[in-house]
C-alpha cells in the first residue's frame, strides 16, 4: 500500500486511521419470513391468524413481504408458551405483548439470552435478569433463555455438518494442451 513511497510515520498513521475508522457496509441480520417464524415458534396457522387480527403490532407485518428479527421471534415463542402453557388469551394481554415484541425488535439473541419477559395487565417489559427486582403483586416472567437455544436450534441445527453427495464417476485429472 505505502510502497516505493517516501511518507512519514503522521501521514502513515492518518491513512490506518482513516483505514479504520471508514464504515464498512453492515450486512444485514438474519430475518424470518412469517412461515419460518411460525415454524421456529411452532405456532399453527389458526392461532396466528386470531393473533393478527388481536396485537396491533401486526398490523404492519401483513402479506410476504413481512420479516421477522430474531428478538421477535424470541417475542413470539414466549407469547406461544403463554398461550400454550397457562391458557392466557392474547386479547388479555394484548398491550402487554405489543409492548415486548416492540422492545424486542431490535435486540439479538446475545443480549436476550440473559433477559426477561416481564408481562403485567398494563405493560411488557423486556429486561435483565439481575434486574428484576420490585414486581407488581400479578406479573408474568418468562426467560428467555430457553427461546434463544430453541431458535439456535431450528436455525442452525446443521451447519456444523457438511455432506456431499459423492460423485457419479471417478474424478480424472485433465492436462491443458491435451488433444
Amino acid at each position: 500500500m505505502f510502497e516505493g513511497k517516501n511518507i512519514g510515520e503522521k501521514a502513515v498513521a492518518s491513512q490506518l486511521k482513516m483505514l479504520y475508522t471508514t464504515k464498512m457496509p453492515v450486512h444485514p441480520a438474519i430475518r424470518f419470513t412469517t412461515q419460518q417464524a411460525r415454524s421456529v415458534a411452532g405456532v399453527s396457522p389458526e392461532a396466528w391468524r386470531h393473533w393478527r387480527k388481536n396485537l396491533s403490532y401486526f398490523e404492519a407485518k401483513k402479506g410476504k413481504a413481512a420479516k421477522f428479527s430474531m428478538g421477535e421471534v424470541v417475542a413470539l415463542c414466549a407469547v406461544k408458551d403463554i398461550v400454550g402453557h397457562f391458557g392466557i388469551r392474547v386479547t388479555m394481554l394484548s398491550a402487554s405483548i405489543d409492548q415486548i415484541f416492540q422492545a424486542s425488535a431490535p435486540m439479538s439473541l446475545l443480549l436476550l439470552q440473559d433477559c426477561s419477559f416481564v408481562l403485567t395487565p398494563a405493560s411488557g417489559r423486556v429486561l435483565k435478569v439481575d434486574q428484576i427486582t420490585d414486581l407488581p403483586c400479578s406479573a408474568i416472567v418468562i426467560r428467555c433463555e430457553h427461546f434463544v437455544d430453541q431458535i439456535l436450534k431450528a436455525t442452525f441445527q446443521n451447519s456444523d455438518e457438511v455432506h456431499q453427495k459423492n460423485l457419479p464417476f471417478p474424478p480424472t485429472a485433465i492436462m491443458r494442451g491435451s488433444s
